[in-house]
Formats: structure tokens, C-alpha cells, sequence
């Protein structure tokens, strides 16, 4: 945390980061990436929305100022989608990097996860009786979406979709 914290505050005061400090900035994203299993993906943008340091060299230098996803990013940690891609289950979060002495936004972190170890806490089914499940779903127009795996069908995650108004 503290090499990033000090990286972004680097690129906030110069307009740039060092080599050093990109060094310093990629260790913690290898760092971060080989202590979370599920971590695909980690972007970290300065607070113009230009990414500073990615685990995905495609990434690097990009320009996400004008989305959306990091405008609500800058306010508060956000939920940004769940997906496919190559057969697995993906979700993106992001995050504010605060500068607390200051008073202000930094950067934003974005990371990309797999979401089977969130699915594995969500079928843990204890002291939700027999017939109990988590189910989460997305309101898509008048339909709900499933974002994961049920109980007697492991395809739902989002496949299987509802009308809001059914009675189940």
C-alpha cells in the first residue's frame, strides 16, 4: 500500500513517475497479485485517469478520464460488472487511493478477479435449511439476471434470466 500510495503521490507533485518508482509500483502489484490467487488483472491510474502501472502491459498508459466506471470510482469503491471471458467467471471492482493528509483522490485501483472463490462462500449453505441458497442477481430491464451458480442449476450465472414480476 505504501508504494503505491507513494508512487501516485509521486505522479500528483511531478506529473510523472520515475523508473524507480515504477519499479517499486510493479513489485507491489506482483506482490498483490501472487497473495491473491484470484486476481487476474490490477490497473493503477492517476487521478486523471491515465493508468500508471498494470499487470497487463496492454494497459499501460491508458486513458479512462472520460469513463464512467472511473468517474464513480473517484467518489467511493465500486462494483463495476461480472462477465465471461474464456470460460470463466470475472468481476471488476475499483477503488479510490486517498491522499489523507491532503484531503483528495490520488488515483484508482482497478482490479479484475475470478469469481469462484466468491461463488464457494456463496454456496455455503449453513443454517439456511434445506431448501436455502444465496442468489444474486442484476435487474436488466424487467428481467433478473443470475450472477451465480444455484443450487440445482450450477449453469445459471448469467445465463438464466427471469421476468422481475414471476412468481418463481
Amino acid at each position: 500500500r505504501a508504494a503505491i500510495k507513494r508512487g501516485l503521490t509521486e505522479v500528483q507533485t511531478q506529473g510523472y513517475a520515475g523508473q524507480k518508482t515504477i519499479d517499486e509500483l510493479l513489485l507491489a502489484l506482483d506482490i498483490l497479485k501472487n497473495t491473491l490467487p484470484s486476481l487476474t488483472q490490477l490497473d493503477i491510474t492517476d487521478s486523471n485517469g491515465k493508468v500508471v502501472v498494470s499487470t497487463s502491459s496492454s494497459e499501460a498508459g491508458k486513458n479512462y478520464s472520460t469513463e464512467p466506471w472511473f468517474q464513480k470510482s473517484k467518489e467511493k469503491p465500486t462494483f463495476l460488472r461480472i462477465y465471461k471471458a474464456d470460460s470463466q467467471i470475472l468481476y471488476d471492482i475499483s477503488c479510490p487511493v486517498l491522499d489523507l493528509k491532503r484531503e483528495k483522490v490520488i488515483g484508482v485501483i482497478k482490479m479484475t478477479l475470478k469469481a469462484d472463490r466468491f461463488f464457494g462462500l456463496l454456496a455455503d449453505r449453513g443454517g439456511l435449511g434445506e431448501s436455502g441458497e444465496w442468489v444474486l442477481g442484476w435487474r436488466t430491464g424487467t428481467d433478473l439476471l443470475f450472477l451465480n451458480p444455484l443450487r440445482h442449476n450450477p449453469k445459471a450465472t448469467l445465463e438464466l434470466k427471469i421476468p422481475v414480476a414471476s412468481n418463481l
